[in-house]
């Protein structure tokens, strides 16, 4: 009796297959061996790049002269605000307590520069997903699997009713 149980445990703790819904629950581990193909798709999200550098911008030679009348006092030299568009260049300076004040900027908005560079994103908001496929070729469960499937049925029946048969003839006996 010992014997026939032992041998009935061993049969059910050696019996494995592979059944169809252990494979959907395992998929992930089984795409690693058996994938086929990962596509990985990367999406920048919410990212501000921000640049700050000097770009040196060639400009055009040109020449502006501004004359003015500087009358002094007893606070020092005085002129007015004084201003010469002179081609490409304007010029405005004045003169306040001996102090003289100018500036020159260029009034032309035809001056670009093209500026072709690469940036290197660090550390912003991404979501990636990736997407494995796996191919399954054949959907049939090979012989063995089946016969140790009925095996295992019927090792459990057998049991279930050993089990019964040993419950009864204890009830009876006593």
């Amino acid at each position: 009796m010992k014997k026939l149980i032992g041998i009935l445990l061993i049969g059910i703790l050696l019996d494995s297959c592979l059944t169809i819904r252990r494979v959907e629950r395992n998929c992930d581990l089984f795409a690693k061996i058996c994938g086929t193909g990962t596509t990985t798709e990367i999406q920048y999200k919410d990212t501000t790049i921000f640049i700050n550098r000097d770009v040196p911008v060639y400009l055009p030679k040109d020449t502006a002269y501004l004359q003015g009348q500087v009358t002094i006092d007893t606070l020092g030299a005085q002129m007015q605000q004084a201003i010469i568009n002179d081609g490409t260049v304007t010029i405005t300076a004045r003169v306040k307590d001996s102090k003289l004040t100018a500036s020159g900027y260029i009034n032309r908005d035809s001056l670009v520069a093209n500026i072709k560079d690469s940036i290197l994103i660090k550390n912003a908001i991404r979501q990636s997903s990736s997407k494995t496929t796996v191919t399954i070729r054949e959907k049939y469960i090979p012989g063995f699997y089946r016969f140790t499937f009925w095996f295992a049925i019927i090792e459990w029946a057998a049991l279930l009713i050993f089990g019964a048969i040993k419950i009864l003839r204890m009830k009876f006996i006593n």
